[in-house]
């Protein structure tokens, strides 16, 4: 079975309100000829009702940085930018089209973005070194501090959803050998046993 049919079949049980773990029992009961590590692989990164619930000022706070990030990225340009005004190319380079993709695919619950979203603005980050020596140097621009801070924030928050939100499932092998090796998702908070 191919990852978008079983995303599709598992969107529609969490939209059911059910929890990982049910879907992953069932999917695996309904399709045996689909590799339980490939359901759970794409269960993962897929956020039912109760974790959207509990994580979504979390989700909302990352995506409105991430905008803002867009935002001061462009302005910046503009205002620093010569006379004759920013060409298309300059466009194209300025606006963090990257981060604002992985935005989006955040603002869909789709949790393959976050750890792109926090290795992207951890590297951005890095340039925060040299504002801090700049600003105790008394030299620091608003704007690279400004960036690097945002870059930093982006990179926190988007670390730690993507541990929390969209952890990772535990393989638990049959001490005998004869059976499949069991996939466990931990326990979702607010969700009850179904």
């Amino acid at each position: 079975m191919k990852k978008d049919r079983i995303r599709k079949l598992a969107e529609e049980r969490i939209a059911l309100g059910y929890s990982r773990q049910h879907i992953q029992d069932e999917l695996v009961l309904m399709h045996p000829e689909a590799k339980p590590k490939r359901i759970a692989e794409v269960l993962r990164y897929l956020a039912p009702e109760a974790t959207r619930s509990q994580f979504r000022s979390y989700q909302q706070a990352l995506l409105a940085l991430v905008v803002l990030t867009g935002a001061m990225e462009l302005a910046a340009a503009v205002v620093q930018g010569s006379g004759e005004g920013i060409r298309t190319w300059r466009w194209i380079r300025v606006v963090p089209f990257a981060a604002l993709f992985l935005g989006y695919a955040l603002y869909k619950w789709r949790g393959e973005s976050l750890q792109w979203l926090a290795i992207l603005n951890g590297f951005a980050a890095l340039g925060l070194i040299g504002s801090i020596r700049e600003l105790f140097a008394g030299e620091a621009e608003p704007w690279t501090l400004a960036s690097g801070l945002m870059s930093l924030a982006i990179c926190i928050l988007a670390s730690y959803l993507a541990a929390k939100a969209f952890p990772k499932y535990e393989v638990l092998k049959d001490p005998v050998g004869g059976a499949p090796p069991r996939y466990l998702f931990p326990p979702e908070n607010g969700m009850r046993m179904m």
